[in-house]
């Protein structure tokens, strides 16, 4: 997802997990030590993702593709 150099985190890497079940992602990711720091869902081209950072304050993303995001094959997930 696009991200503005000034939102990266301490770090300066911004990571983006990929999940088929966004809320229970971020519930794992939270009850090791992560804070949400979306109110809701961030929805764009059918992704859904939460923007959350880490105990050190790097922000990373949780993301739900589409449907058929899954249905493809993963070389032309990468490649197109």
């Amino acid at each position: 997802m696009r991200a503005d150099p000034g939102d990266i985190g301490v770090d300066g890497v911004h990571l983006d997990l990929r999940t088929r079940d966004l809320e229970a992602e971020v519930s794992r990711v939270t009850a090791l030590g992560a804070t949400v720091l979306t109110s809701r869902p961030i929805i764009e081209d059918g992704w859904a993702w939460h923007v959350l950072a880490d105990p050190d304050g790097n922000e990373f993303c949780v993301l739900q593709p589409p449907p058929h995001y899954f249905l493809k094959d993963a070389g032309q997930r990468f490649n197109g």
